[in-house]
């Protein structure tokens, strides 16, 4: 974005007040002298001023009262570059846009095209030697990005520019701009410097200067520049009165046509996504922290019958993955997942009815061929299932390398709400960004991409869907992936304390090993206790994760208060939180957000040496969260089997036998015995327990039940004739 100091320029101040360029021909090129140049710059000023005016442009806020949330810009012929303002500030500061303007009739103008719509002005005002009057867009020039203004009564003193073709003797380029708020007139010699032959078009341009006049040294005017850039086969400039213009009622119905065809194609879509079972409330870190249900944003028809729909599911939130709603006028149509795209934030949706419209056509080929070339932005958002839609005219002159080398159109509004048409209503660039391998906590992922490139993405899809991002059902929704470690954060004072501060980008830290699960990928590669881990990425990818203190924290556990577990009261027991830390901490969140089966290549420090490792993304075992619990209404307790974290705290073996109780019920019988929620229940009646389904009592009128607290065992003796105090005894 470029501001006005950067219109570097070296000036004069004349003594009448005018701004005067010097700008010395180059030495070869020119045989007027520095000192005639300036006093030419002074008699076109005398005699062109009476033709130059400001025009400037007031907003306001919209029909709905809202600040438009959009930019505004202005090509600058000092410095060849766009100005930009937000329209917000130029409202909250009651100052106008203000942009040249040239007299071409007594009450006509021709000047810059800023691109908004009419909705959003206030007035324009047109100045000119301190007196000011109304106007009015009468006329639209798309292929010279500028308007022509009818002024609500004539301004005394002005004189209308008369143009000429074949003008006598040398020419030059004469324009107005201004610098700091001072307005200034320069000279240049008039050359075409350089030709550019543009890739991909075949085409060949010059550069001018925006917004300018070329004249010649007697003051007679030829015509008007007002883009940076000539296609060489135009041939001879027109005058102004032969450029082709569209009527404001022309302007109109185009835009008309094409809100029309959006909102016939383009549709609010409700993605649902099934409750996750994690444990995020009691954990910290930046992956997962706040669990979404919902996501309402937009779908696109495309001319398959199916829509593109703009959403950056992770695989994690994808397996979830409930239903698909979109709103077709006042109908809502289910929709089913397709695929999702490897590398972009979108998914395809089939709905499950015909909707009977012609679709959209994605622009074939790179939008360089469009250089130059008027076309509309789309701000459309999901709002409350309703489609909002604003469009407004631009031009594709500026582009930028994206990601994967994408040649993508730098777009006036780069964000989120951005959709880029042509002049045929094809759609040629959209706010598709590329897709995040984990869910970044500050990832600003809003990136506009060529819609050519997502065209043929999806001509083969078996290579650009991504299989493991992909709905799942039962279980496997709330299917966590594993490394199979505990971790601690690392931070700056431990990096040197390892001196291994050298093998981090900055920002970045590791986590060391503090434990190794058995079975586990982390065991399989022989990952050990004081492990520094550099980074994960995956495989054939340069998409590494960020291993930053501030997203990947080992899980805050506070010393549980097993010393005092007996003054709990039993209403209280549901609050106890988990005595060990749970494995959905950050790392495995964000390996599943990546997908399970995924094949990734990991970086350690071992013994002081790099070590470059590959393992492939695993589902985690069951874990407390979600393992199957099982109710005995007998004794009025929840049990679960023994998960390999609850084995890790306890300290216990694979073999070890022992059941969970996962929750009491208040006044129930193993609750008055003093049975307590997280205490293993090892035997029934000296039978050891291997799973929670063994946990029956059948027709016994008393069980004799072995529970074991932090190494402690006792015996507990429930009598199931009567209600009543159990015995207890200690073993």
């Amino acid at each position: 974005m470029f501001t006005k100091a950067w219109c570097g320029t070296l000036l004069l101040l004349s003594l009448s007040g005018n701004m005067i360029g010097d700008v010395p021909a180059e030495p070869g090129k020119d045989d007027i002298q520095d000192a005639k140049l300036r006093q030419l710059n002074i008699d076109l000023t005398e005699k062109l001023g009476k033709s130059l005016v400001n025009v400037n442009y007031y907003f306001t806020l919209d029909k709905n009262y809202k600040v438009p949330e959009y930019s505004v810009k202005y090509l600058c012929p000092n410095c060849n570059n766009y100005h930009h303002q937000s329209i917000d500030s130029l409202i909250e500061d009651e100052r106008p846009m203000r942009v040249p303007g040239y007299m071409v009739s007594e009450d006509e103008i021709i000047s810059s095209d800023i691109n908004v719509i009419p909705e959003w002005f206030k007035t324009i005002e047109v100045e000119f030697n301190g007196k000011k009057a109304t106007a009015e867009i009468i006329a639209y020039y798309p292929g010279h990005q500028s308007v022509r203004l009818k002024l609500s009564q004539p301004l005394p003193g002005i004189r209308p520019l008369q143009f000429k073709n074949d003008l006598s003797g040398k020419r030059f380029i004469f324009y107005r701009a201004e610098e700091k708020a001072v307005g200034f007139t320069i000279t240049r010699p008039f050359s075409f410097s350089a030709i550019q032959h543009l890739q991909g078009t075949g085409e060949d341009w010059v550069s001018t200067i925006p917004n300018s006049l070329i004249v010649n040294a007697d003051g007679q005017t030829e015509t008007l520049y007002m883009t940076k850039m000539q296609r060489l086969s135009d041939g001879k400039p027109l005058l102004p009165d032969k450029w082709p213009s569209e009527t404001v009622a022309q302007r109109n119905a185009a835009i008309n046509q094409l809100n029309e065809f959006i909102r016939t194609n383009c549709y609010p879509v409700t993605i649902r996504l099934a409750q996750s079972s994690s444990n995020k409330n009691k954990m910290m870190g930046g992956y997962g922290e706040e669990e979404v249900n919902e996501i309402n944003t937009l779908g696109l028809k495309l001319q398959s019958g199916e829509l593109l729909v703009i959403a950056n599911m992770n695989a994690r939130q994808t397996a979830r993955l409930d239903s698909v709603e979109i709103k077709v006028g006042e109908n809502k149509v289910k929709g089913k997942f397709i695929g999702s795209l490897k590398y972009f934030g979108g998914i395809i949706i089939k709905p499950e009815n015909d909707i009977p419209d012609k679709g959209i056509e994605l622009y074939p080929s790179s939008p360089v061929k469009l250089f130059q070339e008027f076309a509309w932005t789309a701000i459309m958002k999901n709002a409350d299932g309703k489609l909002s839609l604003k469009i407004v005219p631009t031009r594709i002159d500026e582009f930028g390398d994206g990601f994967m080398g994408i040649i993508n159109p730098i777009m006036e509004q780069r964000d989120k709400d951005s959709f880029l048409f042509d002049r045929q209503m094809r759609l040629v660039a959209l706010p598709l960004g590329k897709r995040t391998i984990t869910e970044e906590r500050y990832n600003n992922n809003e990136e506009t991409t060529a819609a050519n490139f997502i065209a043929d993405l999806l001509k083969d899809r078996a290579k650009n869907f991504d299989a493991n991002n992909i709905p799942r059902s039962g279980n496997e929704r709330n299917q966590l992936a594993w490394l199979g470690i505990y971790f601690q954060s690392m931070n700056k004072e431990l990096l040197k304390a390892n001196k291994i501060s050298n093998m981090f980008n900055d920002g970045e830290t590791g986590l060391m090993v503090s434990k190794v699960f058995p079975d586990s990928p982390a065991a399989a590669m022989n990952l050990k206790v004081g492990d520094v881990i550099l980074f994960l990425t995956p495989e054939n990818s340069a998409r590494r994760i960020k291993i930053k203190d501030y997203e990947f924290r080992e899980s805050q556990m506070e010393a549980f208060p097993w010393n005092r577990y007996d003054e709990i009261p039993e209403e209280y027991f549901d609050q106890i939180p988990m005595p060990w830390e749970s494995l959905e901490n950050s790392l495995n969140q964000a390996l599943t957000q990546i997908g399970i089966g995924q094949k990734m290549v990991i970086g350690v420090v071992s013994g002081g040496k790099q070590e470059i490792k590959t393992f492939t993304i695993e589902k985690a075992p069951p874990r407390f969260e979600d393992t199957p619990k099982y109710i005995n209404k007998e004794i009025g307790i929840t049990t679960c089997d023994l998960t390999p974290e609850v084995r890790q705290y306890f300290q216990m073996k694979p073999q070890d036998p022992g059941i969970m109780v996962s929750k009491v019920r208040p006044g129930s019988r193993a609750s008055i015995a003093g049975i307590k929620p997280y205490e293993i229940i090892v035997r029934i009646n000296g039978t050891p327990l291997k799973s929670a389904e063994e946990l029956k009592v059948g027709d016994k009128k008393e069980i004799q039940l072995e529970v074991k607290r932090m190494g402690i065992t006792r015996i507990v003796k429930i009598n199931l004739d009567a209600p009543g105090p159990a015995s207890v005894f200690a073993k």
